[in-house]
């Protein structure tokens, strides 16, 4: 099962704690269904009863226990995989000797032996973090390098395909792994195989941990509308400007490595939190294309509708287009600074009212809708760096 263990494990921790954490919680339920059992049982069960008992008292033993190996994730989950199953088929054993335990659903008894499975030897999958149309997204652990990792797995099977859609997959695939490799994203890609013996993608990364940019701005909106405070709403506008030129820095780093990413929006863009600072990172490279394969592609209307410039799907995907959608992703930012908590601010200030002004500028250059005249990422960054907004520190990663 590639999600097994997912209810349990704490992915947030490091590797080994996140591993105790799930045996713990295991042994928990465990111990607690046999105990039901065995308070029912007489004298006529006391061998099922014993050898129930020994495999309970291995899970519930101490963490240090001669036979349970702890340094070793990959061998401390073979162990317990060895637990559960006998006391699955003591369970089921007991079961079958006395209808009398009917009190312990089946189903149970099936959930607390659920298999393990590592992928690659190396890869422990965890919860999930979103599905897709393409595609599941989980938490996973790197057992080799005690790293969380964000692990992609395909929906479709290679067997499932028809030729054109596998070298499609391939192709996308290949572009990905490109670009997470080139920025040092990159932990692992192959294939998995399912229950069924069937076969999908499969590219684990660099983990972002934080919100969504789209989550971040909605939540600093409602902190917005209910502050009347003259200096929190200073430090409110200048972030707002400041994510803005943050925002235009995280994709033309992108740009300067000639990758094209075709599906930017505030989604996309995760808020790292850091002490009272926060910096930007994009994330969702399935899309990501170099520069020199946009004439091969024929999927010219990939990304989101909303952040698709006008000259789509006629012309083909480039740094303007990327601009363009850059442009609708600071124009939520501009609505903010319109906010009437800010007139007043900004109407005796010049300082604040230049900063809307560039900021106001720039959406307009970002998005205008005839390409040649479209301004770029670069000049974006020209007009918003001749204000500098100080009171919280840009941070970049």
């Amino acid at each position: 099962m590639l999600t097994a263990y997912q209810h349990y494990i704490a992915i947030e921790h490091p590797t080994t704690p996140a591993i105790h954490y799930a045996y713990d919680q295991r042994s928990t339920h465990v111990h607690d269904l046999a105990a039901q059992a065995m308070a029912e049982m007489d004298q006529r069960r006391t061998n099922l009863g014993y050898g129930l008992g020994v495999f309970i008292g291995r899970l519930i033993g101490t963490r240090d226990a001669d036979d349970r190996p702890t340094n070793n994730p990959i061998a401390l989950f073979q162990w317990m995989n060895e637990c559960y199953s006998g006391v699955k088929n003591y369970l089921q054993s007991w079961l079958q000797y006395d209808e009398a335990l009917d009190d312990i659903p089946s189903e149970d008894i099936v959930d607390i032996t659920p298999e393990i499975e590592f992928v690659d030897k190396k890869f422990l999958i965890g919860k999930t973090i979103a599905i897709g149309g393409t595609a599941t997204l989980n938490y996973a652990i790197d057992t080799f390098n005690s790293e969380t990792v964000a692990f992609k797995i395909d929906h479709y099977a290679q067997e499932a395909m028809d030729e054109v859609l596998k070298v499609e997959s391939m192709r996308n695939q290949q572009r990905e792994i490109a670009a997470l490799k080139q920025f040092g994203r990159l932990r692992g890609y192959g294939m998995v195989t399912d229950e069924q013996g069937l076969h999908r993608h499969y590219i684990a990364s660099e983990l972002v941990q934080g919100e969504d940019l789209s989550k971040y701005l909605m939540k600093l909106e409602d902190a917005i509308r209910k502050n009347r405070n003259i200096n929190e709403l200073k430090k409110h506008f200048e972030q707002i400007f400041n994510i803005a030129l943050q925002f235009c820095h995280e994709i033309q780093q992108y740009h300067d490595g000639n990758f094209i990413h075709r599906d930017i929006k505030p989604e996309n863009m995760m808020v790292v939190q850091q002490d009272e600072n926060i910096a930007l990172k994009l994330v969702d490279f399935s899309g990501m294309i170099k520069v020199e394969d946009v004439f091969d592609d024929e999927d010219d209307d990939y990304g989101t509708t909303k952040y698709i410039a006008p000259e789509l799907p006629q012309a083909k995907h480039s740094f303007v287009t990327d601009a363009y959608a850059t442009g609708v992703s600071l124009h939520k930012m501009l609505e903010l600074l319109r906010f009437p908590q800010f007139k007043k601010l900004r109407k005796h200030s010049q300082f604040y009212e230049d900063a809307f002004q560039r900021l106001s500028k720039t959406v307009d250059g970002l998005m205008v809708a005839e390409p040649k005249m479209r301004i770029a990422i670069p000049a974006a960054i020209n007009i918003l760096n001749s204000v500098e907004c100080n009171s919280m520190p840009m941070m970049r990663v």
